[in-house]
């Protein structure tokens, strides 16, 4: 596992998926979308990927600028680790923007095993 600091929060490698972790109280806009899209391109060219968003901490979110951040990049499936009850929420509503699998967890360890078996079904290989 490879992990990164971004101005927003940490983002981790692990093969072929990135596990986010934003810092409380991020307004994860167009600035934090276009830094996360940098560093996607950056790592994994235009080979696909999964994303893991770990929700440890309280943020908001721009639905339409999450939207930009799939568009833009190859992710092929998305899970939420929700460890918050209002983070449901939020969840419910962010959902509706996204066209490809997703999945909501209250563990990581679930998540990472259902990103490994969507990874395997849409056959993306290991980028090491």
């Amino acid at each position: 596992m490879k992990e990164f600091r971004l101005s927003f929060g940490v983002f981790k490698i692990v093969d072929n998926y990135i596990i986010s972790e934003v810092d409380a109280g991020v307004d994860y806009g167009e600035t934090c979308v276009q830094e996360s899209i940098a560093f996607v391109k950056r790592e994994f060219g235009d080979k696909p990927f999964g994303f893991i968003s770990h929700r440890i901490n309280d943020y908001s979110i721009n639905p339409a600028s999450a939207r930009k951040g799939i568009k833009e990049t190859n992710v092929v499936a998305v899970a939420f680790v929700l460890k918050r009850s209002l983070s449901f929420h939020s969840f419910e509503s962010e959902s509706a923007f996204y066209n490809i699998p997703q999945k909501v967890f209250k563990e990581l360890e679930n998540a990472e095993e259902w990103m490994k078996k969507m990874l395997e079904e849409t056959q993306v290989t290991t980028s090491a």
